[in-house]
């Protein structure tokens, strides 16, 4: 299933999710992966008429929840789409509404499909954030979704204000247990909040390692993702140390995966610090509780 979680910070939208990936046995979830990408920069690139008359390259963001297959499949093919419009200037509407009412209707078309091949189960709801084309100072986040109905299937799409409130999708349980520590911690370090959401073992179908998205306008592309960095406790023989990691969305960007000079041109989070110096105190008392 997941949890998607969507929030509003100075004028930024922040999209959050899990990483894990599960099937339903009976009454039993399984963990079938916890690497799978579910937040996505979806790129917005509009032509003019003639060769390579490239008008407007910018991205929009998207995070899903559900059957992972339908929804991460419907991420490729509406990045496929957006990032190939092609306009007549002076005729063509490109603002952000006409562009989401394109998007809708593919996550119709193909949520239709999929119901009519028997595999209603496998729906995706997903969440899209981006600024206008035609005004930078509108800022929008969309959930497109479905309710199971005595005569079918309704899909809609709705905008979410999120003004003074988080907007989540995906697993119910996981979305109540975020909602309640997120008022009694009044608003607190989000991210911790979801990473304690993935290590609780009643809520078998959000967990692995956070991935993350922000939307600004002072953002050059609006949309881009970003990795966390984060740190454990380690027993580097014979003392406890602190170890630092670089993670991206479900893998640790180790050195070694880079030759010839060649680096990852990426921005990381830092909202674990307070942990991280917790680690340090930890590291130090076991140390000396071993001498």
């Amino acid at each position: 299933m997941t949890l998607c979680i969507a929030w509003k910070r100075n004028n930024q939208i922040y999209l959050a999710s899990d990483s894990r990936v599960t099937k339903k046995v009976g009454d039993e979830y399984y963990t079938t992966s916890d690497a799978a990408p579910k937040v996505y920069s979806i790129p917005l690139r509009i032509y003019g008429i003639g060769e390579d008359n490239l008008l407007y390259d910018k991205d929009w963001g998207f995070c899903l929840a559900g059957g992972y297959i339908n929804g991460s499949g419907y991420a490729n093919t509406l990045s496929e789409i957006l990032s190939n419009l092609q306009i007549a200037p002076e005729v063509s509407d490109v603002s952000y509404t006409n562009i989401l009412a394109i998007a809708f209707k593919i996550y119709e078309q193909i949520s239709i499909d999929l119901v009519q091949s028997g595999n209603k189960e496998a729906l995706a709801k997903v969440l899209i954030t981006g600024i206008c084309p035609l005004n930078e100072q509108t800022i929008f986040l969309y959930e497109f979704g479905y309710k199971l109905t005595s005569q079918g299937v309704d899909y809609y799409s709705n905008g979410v204000n999120l003004d003074e409130q988080y907007h989540c999708i995906g697993d119910q349980d996981a979305i109540d247990y975020f909602q309640q520590n997120i008022v009694i911690q009044q608003n607190g370090n989000v991210f911790q909040i979801l990473k304690d959401v993935c290590k609780n073992p009643d809520l078998k179908t959000v967990g692995g390692n956070l991935q993350t998205g922000i939307l600004r306008s002072g953002d050059p592309k609006h949309f881009s993702l970003y990795g966390f960095f984060e740190s454990e406790l380690e027993f580097d023989d014979p003392f406890w140390t602190v170890s630092d990691k670089w993670n991206f969305r479900s893998i640790e960007l180790k050195p070694e995966l880079f030759e010839g000079d060649i680096h990852i041109r990426k921005s990381f989070l830092t909202p674990f610090e307070d942990i991280r110096n917790a680690l340090f105190d930890e590291a130090h008392q076991k140390n000396e509780d071993g001498l």
